[in-house]
């Protein structure tokens, strides 16, 4: 089994970000938020008191930490052009036993758009299963893959459930059970679905997949040492990249790419 990691990227591996209310912020989940199960490395804060994040290297640092020798890993992404690294040479120097395939678009950041590329790529070189992750995600054990794995083997579709953080200090956050963002399929089933549609708004997308799929063929739990690096919540933050600055709506649909 080849597991294509497919992400979709821009500017997300140096960003200078301002501090946040937790509890201001997430008022509305309050009662769900907990101490995180693990001690993972919070980003770190500048004597200006702001914060300074690199998710995407964070995430790939952390893939390689938890990687077996039995993992046969291909790593797809797909960057829009990101101005904050250099991204060509920081994969090179990054992932030294890992394969990987770099696809520059130099067009709107487009995530859905910019996943379904990675799964062409995937396609193309006789990968035969997929993992849509984001970028901002980060591993401390093997047990999503593990999990994954098993659900491939029955020719279901799995989606993890990330314990997500909600401060800086990745004290605290909450399982993110209503998160459609990431998924692992096989390849030939995701050539069946409705795919990946472009979007230039955050969010829709997600959503969007999951329920073309039928219901019977899906398996949500929740993944050990799978984690959502904190960022801010805001909706500028989020809206950053794109070119509509919404969160979902009419305006997000665009046709796939041909």
């Amino acid at each position: 089994m080849t597991l294509g990691i497919c992400v979709s990227l821009k500017n997300r591996s140096n960003l200078i970000v301002k501090q946040e209310d937790p509890i201001a912020t997430y008022k509305f989940i309050a009662k769900y938020i907990k101490p995180s199960p693990t001690d993972v490395e919070p980003p770190a804060i500048l004597p200006s008191g702001d914060i300074q994040l690199f998710l995407f290297p964070r995430m790939i640092a952390s893939l390689q930490s938890i990687r077996k020798a039995g993992d046969d890993w291909h790593i797809i992404v797909v960057d829009y052009t990101s101005t904050d690294i250099d991204v060509p040479l920081f994969l090179q120097q990054a992932l030294p036993d890992i394969p990987y395939t770099l696809i520059t678009k130099n067009e709107t950041f487009n995530r859905g758009g910019g996943l379904d590329a990675a799964a062409e790529a995937a396609k193309t070189m006789g990968i035969d299963t997929l993992f849509f992750c984001d970028s901002d995600m980060i591993f401390t054990e093997h047990d999503i893959f593990d999990q994954a794995y098993d659900a491939l083997s029955k020719n279901k579709i799995y989606y993890p459930i990330c314990f997500s953080y909600t401060t800086s200090k990745h004290s605290h956050g909450f399982w993110r059970d209503s998160g459609y963002g990431m998924v692992f399929m096989t390849t030939a089933m995701y050539f069946t679905t409705d795919r990946w549609r472009n979007n230039i708004t955050w969010g829709w997308e997600d959503r969007a997949l999951h329920d073309s799929l039928d219901p019977a063929l899906l398996v949500r739990a929740r993944a050990n040492g799978y984690y959502h690096q904190w960022h801010p919540n805001s909706s500028e933050f989020k809206t950053k990249e794109y070119a509509v600055k919404t969160y979902m709506g009419a305006n997000s649909a665009l046709p796939r790419s041909s």
